[in-house]
């Protein structure tokens, strides 16, 4: 979280976005992804292998 990523079209880039190891306050992150324009037209595509958000509580 809060970097700024950017690439080249055409080309796959993989990111891996995890939580503090230390679980105490509430984790909060926003990531932005942005078209520059241009020749390169305005859309972005973005694949998820997979995608989890939050954590499962279970007590008996």
């Amino acid at each position: 979280c809060n970097q700024t990523y950017s690439g080249k079209a055409g080309v796959k880039y993989p990111i891996r976005v995890t939580g503090p190891f230390q679980r105490f306050l509430p984790f909060v992150c926003r990531v932005n992804f942005v078209a520059m324009g241009g020749d390169f037209g305005d859309s972005v595509e973005l694949s998820f292998l997979s995608f989890q958000i939050g954590r499962f509580e279970y007590t008996r």
